[in-house]
């Protein structure tokens, strides 16, 4: 370790007499990193000559824990005399060696902008690396766009004949995408003069539903607000007859909002992003560390732009595991997501909130979430799809458990935004109980810088105005626009402006005030939370407590505004049932049998006062449950025929007819 030392502060005869005396070469730091890295890295050339003056001893071609050779320092960081040195010295230097990111010496040389250290690699080594993509699809040539202020190193590589400037990656983006992409509107007007196709796209090669997401220059351009460089390219060449423009603002498809395939080139959020990796190995508790071998999977139950959702097994329990794209090519937002949503899922606790049971995090290609199995499946699905007729009471019921969710992330010492609660992301348990999920766009609000706090993320369909408007500085309150969504999509049963595209349905929101209808339908307590939850000023929301204590009141007062109850005189008390219908506490009884309990009450005290006269006691609850039939409801508490009345058997008939 003290030659580590030595080698950092570019001790040169302190290295020298612990070589002497036998120290080990090629003893190995914390991250994997060998005195050779770090000597490559700060670029002491005569050191890095010591340390391989026994060639027998110092591996040349050493990996550090991300699959970096001591060249890939020293191409970073643009030490060209070290360059030169490994690679005219006999020895054995590979000078194509991709890390774990795919990454080549070539790479982070362009990503960096060292002009020196790129023609002495291409020069030395050939034109092999100009032709490697890592795994963002990025090749040298990229990488030079990306990094974007020599428009030298980006001629050099043009003039090589290796590739071409309208060369498209995996995912189909070229150089100038990455130019739009990151600003860099000299390089876009120089690689326009020099032949760049501004009319070819990229692709989203994680669309799971089949249907291409071709995004142009221009498109990725207007993702960031580079205005002027959105206007130059309108002006440069004609548009092509369908306006780009046009589609990225309605796009097609589901809803969700699929940001602009990034070229993910930039250096330093590379090098945070893989920090972010290498922390979050370390920090999350062991017994969440999960292997790829643990889990079975079974079948699929969902999809997105990150890959596929399914059932399976993990330590003899059912689970649903998320599982990143592994037989395409990674972006960086899909690697930034995992990390996020895993960093928040391992601290989340709290009956209303999915559970984390762990995650595959050993290496890119076997990112995968495991968390809990819901096996009711999505708000949205059980509206939409299956058109179940919930009753007043569950739906209260629903909204409750997701306002508690929502109120236990607003409330941690470190507070967490959703940012795409969406019905699809509500799951409901078989008792009626509700849990938030998904937390893939979610972040910590304490995080506030731009590239956290991102433009439009989640669906478009649920989005607050203030988020839809590219703002960067939203707050919690814009979860509550959601919720308030939601509340009015599960009280009425519709999808919120479901005659409208996604973006359309966001843009009258946004720019013109429009809210969906409330009818007479919807109890005015709740009509009068709805308003407040998505007026159109953040602050004038109201927070997620104030919304749980509003609902439990209307949910313990629900036979002053329910339909089934309005004729009944007397006041149904919610004792009977309260149990069971504000929690999971209650062992001995199901939320069925709550509702059927409530429904003999109410039918009891009808009858009593219906029948007063003719008897002084009335008839036992046990005698109304044998002479009644109730509408046939199923174990999650739904009227499975909504259709169907209280009915009475031929003998309880006869009598009420007898005493009108």
């Amino acid at each position: 370790m003290c030659v580590c030392v030595c080698v950092f502060c570019g001790q040169v005869q302190v290295c020298k007499l612990l070589l002497k005396f036998g120290a080990d070469v090629n003893i190995s730091g914390e991250v994997g990193d060998r005195p050779l890295h770090l000597a490559a890295a700060k670029g002491f050339l005569t050191i890095v000559q010591l340390l391989m003056e026994d060639r027998g001893k110092t591996e040349v071609n050493v990996q550090d824990n991300e699959d970096h050779v001591p060249l890939h320092f020293c191409a970073r960081f643009g030490h060209h005399e070290v360059v030169r040195f490994l690679l005219r010295g006999n020895f054995s230097t590979q000078p194509h060696s991709v890390n774990i990111y795919g990454d080549t010496p070539l790479h982070l040389a362009c990503y960096n902008g060292k002009l020196e250290v790129v023609k002495e690699l291409v020069q030395l080594t050939g034109t092999e690396s100009l032709c490697k993509e890592n795994i963002f699809s990025e090749t040298a040539f990229h990488s030079a766009c990306t990094f974007g202020k020599d428009l030298e190193m980006v001629k050099f590589l043009i003039n090589q004949n290796a590739i071409s400037i309208n060369h498209q990656g995996r995912d189909s983006h070229t150089g100038l995408h990455s130019a739009c992409f990151h600003g860099h509107i000299r390089l876009v007007q120089f690689l326009l003069d020099h032949g760049a196709d501004m009319n070819l796209v990229a692709s989203d090669p994680s669309r799971s539903s089949g249907e291409k997401d071709e995004q142009t220059c221009l498109m990725w351009a207007y993702e960031k607000g580079h205005d002027a460089i959105v206007t130059l390219l309108k002006h440069y060449k004609r548009p092509l007859e369908d306006s780009p423009c046009n589609e990225y603002s309605q796009p097609a498809g589901d809803g969700s909002y699929v940001s602009v395939p990034s070229p993910l080139g930039k250096i330093k959020n590379m090098t945070k992003e893989k920090a972010d990796i290498l922390l979050l190995r370390a920090s999350l508790p062991s017994h969440f560390h999960l292997q790829l071998s643990e889990l079975e999977f079974h079948e699929i139950i969902g999809s997105g732009s990150f890959g596929k959702v399914y059932k399976g097994k993990c330590r003899n329990k059912i689970v649903a595991i998320k599982r990143y794209r592994a037989n395409t090519y990674c972006s960086k937002s899909d690697t930034d997501m995992f990390c996020r949503e895993v960093s928040i899922l391992c601290r989340l606790n709290h009956p209303c909130v999915i559970s984390f049971v762990g995650a595959c995090l050993d290496d890119p290609s076997q990112f995968a979430i495991v968390t809990q199995y819901v096996a009711g499946g999505s708000l949205f699905s059980l509206l939409h799809e299956q058109k179940r007729i919930i009753d007043l009471q569950s739906k209260l019921i629903i909204a409750i458990d997701v306002a508690k969710g929502m109120e236990y992330l607003h409330n941690l010492t470190q507070p967490i935004i959703h940012r795409d609660l969406n019905s699809h992301n509500i799951l409901l348990y078989e008792d009626g109980h509700a849990v938030v999920a998904d937390f893939g766009e979610s972040r910590f609000l304490l995080s506030m810088d731009e590239d956290n706090m991102t433009k439009q993320p989640g669906n478009l369909r649920w989005m607050a105005p203030e988020v839809f408007t590219q703002c960067t500085r939203y707050t919690v309150k814009a979860d509550m626009f959601s919720y308030a969504l939601c509340l009015w999509e599960l009280l009425t049963g519709e999808i919120p402006f479901a005659h409208l595209k996604p973006a359309a349905a966001a843009a009258d929101m946004a720019y013109h005030h429009i809210r969906p209808p409330i009818g007479y339908s919807v109890p005015k307590p709740l009509s009068a939370l709805l308003m407040r939850g998505w007026n159109v000023n953040p602050e004038e929301r109201p927070e997620f407590s104030e919304v749980v204590n509003k609902l439990e009141d209307c949910l313990w007062n629900v036979e002053l505004f329910s339909p089934a109850s309005s004729n009944s005189s007397g006041s149904l008390s919610p004792s009977a049932s309260s149990d069971c219908l504000l929690g999971r506490s209650s062992p001995g009884r199901s939320h069925v049998a709550a509702l059927r309990s409530r429904f003999e009450l109410e039918y009891a005290l009808n009858t009593h006062w219906s029948y007063g006269r003719r008897s002084s006691q009335g008839s036992s609850l046990d005698e109304l449950r044998r002479n009644m039939q109730f509408p046939p409801i199923d174990r999650n508490g739904y009227v499975s025929d909504p259709m169907s009345t209280v009915r009475f058997h031929s003998s309880s008939n006869t009598s009420f007819e007898d005493s009108s």
